[in-house]
């Protein structure tokens, strides 16, 4: 009869050596912040499709700077081999994201990339309160309720500001600031100021 060995042993940890978003257009300036966009890891000792189909098992989070921020999950991950891990991002927002991938209960390396969320972009402005508000001739009290609409805001509850000016020696914050419409759209409020 053998008797049971004492003796333990494990895989190699997974390890991260390249992380790329293929299918982003070429003038892309990042992922969308609504998420869906592809995410190819490469690296070492990944394991097998299905590590990958089960969460507790396998799964890649990522954040700004793990362990500091929010941790974001990829999802619809699948090992294409033991050196390719196929992924789609979350809504979210940041850059120079960190990653780390996790697989049969061992955790990799933490990866410091160049893929990041896109930047928001600014397309409107509009009023969005009661009162109308002519944009080029804003109260001095300030408190005028401005719809911002634009792309990569964030998610809904994402912490976001405005700044407004002259384009020269007059910038103001606005106040109140909030996301309306995931990834669309801002509403904030005007402060007390004056020239143009």
């Amino acid at each position: 009869i053998a008797v049971p060995s004492l003796s333990t042993t494990a895989y190699k940890a997974p390890q991260i050596t390249g992380v790329t978003t293929p299918n982003l257009a070429a003038d892309a300036k990042g992922i969308s912040t609504a998420g869906g966009d592809d995410i190819k890891f490469t690296g070492l000792d990944f394991g097998t499709a299905p590590t990958f189909l089960q969460p507790s098992l396998g799964n890649v989070e990522y954040a700004n700077a793990l362990g500091t921020a929010a941790i974001l999950l990829a999802h619809s991950c699948v090992a294409a081999s033991n050196n390719e891990v196929n992924c789609k991002t979350n809504p979210g927002t940041g850059d120079s994201l960190q990653f780390r991938l996790m697989t049969g209960g061992q955790s990799s390396n933490i990866f410091d990339s160049n893929v990041g969320y896109a930047p928001p972009t600014i397309t409107a402005l509009s009023n969005s309160g009661e009162v109308s508000v002519v944009l080029s001739k804003l109260l001095t009290i300030g408190e005028q309720e401005i719809t911002i609409t634009g792309t990569n805001f964030g998610p809904l509850g994402t912490a976001v500001g405005a700044t407004y000016g002259n384009g020269g020696d007059k910038t103001y914050t606005a106040t109140a600031c909030a996301i309306t419409t995931a990834h669309t759209e801002i509403r904030c409020k005007t402060t007390s100021g004056n020239g143009f």
